[in-house]
């Protein structure tokens, strides 16, 4: 079913869009860690930007997804793709592909990126996983739902220690998230979805070439040997160059349905996320020597909010 956009739960064969669903058995079949992993097998859909070690850039369709409006928790609220989103109590992923994404107003034109958070089962439930790499990571999670009378409950928590194999790169992330929902009548659904997100981990390095041989008269389409390339484990960065990142998503929403071709849906909500970064880049001047311009940037507490 679809969320994103004007539909709220139609099949995708119904849907007069260009939407892809990734539902919850295919990330778990892939062993998605992350949005990109998630989303790598999306016609269209490419990462972007900076390496997916600390969060996942992306674009769609050759358009740049704007990481603080077209990121969507449940349809409707703004958050932040700043930080590693985690699909752990995540029920579907689903992408809007092209000017679509317009439904959510001034935004740029590549698409939309809609994250489902699991609901309440109707049995109890639980589930615990336990994760790895060669490298040397692990992680825990537990999931908990059920159903006592008008109230249903689901409660996700993660916690583990990030390695993707890169020399130098290492941190650890959290999760804690709840989705609950009150049923006082049959037609009436009150719904309160919320999650505490941190991530840490040291950023690679970025090398950038941005240095052209200059024209001559002689040679006015100047060739220029690129450098190799280098090996992915590499890392040049320090290890103070950390990026430490925690968020707050909190939707409240009322579904009142009317009749079987009716329903009223009104839902409100934040984003907050704080980041501190330390990143370096790069760009060398002189293929031979290798003499270039090392640029450090330092963003402490960097504060984002969207309502």
């Amino acid at each position: 079913v679809v969320q994103a956009g004007s539909s709220r739960g139609p099949k995708q064969r119904d849907t007069p869009l260009t939407i892809s669903v990734i539902p919850l058995e295919m990330t778990q079949a892939q062993q998605a860690q992350g949005l990109l992993d998630a989303l790598r097998n999306t016609a269209g859909v490419t990462s972007s930007q900076t390496a997916p070690t600390v969060y996942s850039n992306l674009a769609i369709r050759g358009i740049n997804v704007e990481n603080r409006g077209n990121f969507r928790l449940n349809g409707s609220l703004p958050i932040i793709n700043l930080i590693d989103l985690p699909l752990e109590d995540k029920d579907r992923v689903e992408a809007l592909k092209g000017a679509s994404a317009l439904y959510y107003g001034f935004t740029t034109p590549a698409g939309i990126i809609n994250l489902t958070m699991k609901r309440p089962t109707v049995d109890p439930y639980v589930a615990l996983n336990v994760s790895g790499n060669q490298y040397g990571a692990l992680t825990g999670h537990i999931d908990v739902g059920g159903t006592a009378g008008i109230l249903g409950a689901r409660v996700n928590a993660v916690y583990g220690t990030v390695d993707s194999g890169i020399d130098h790169t290492r941190g650890h992330r959290a999760l804690l998230s709840g989705a609950f929902d009150i049923k006082p009548t049959d037609s009436l659904t009150l719904s309160v979805d919320a999650e505490y997100i941190y991530k840490t981990i040291n950023e690679p390095g970025v090398y950038r070439f941005t240095t052209p041989p200059r024209p001559s008269v002689d040679d006015l389409y100047p060739s220029a040997d690129l450098p190799p390339l280098i090996d992915p484990e590499t890392n040049f960065g320090p290890d103070w160059a950390k990026n430490e990142a925690e968020e707050y998503n909190v939707l409240g929403t009322v579904n009142w349905r009317i009749n079987d071709a009716w329903a009223l849906t009104v839902s409100g909500g934040t984003s907050h996320l704080v980041r501190t970064r330390r990143f370096n880049t790069l760009n060398p001047l002189d293929l031979t020597t290798g003499e270039g311009t090392l640029s450090v940037s330092l963003q402490p507490d960097l504060t984002f909010k969207n309502v």
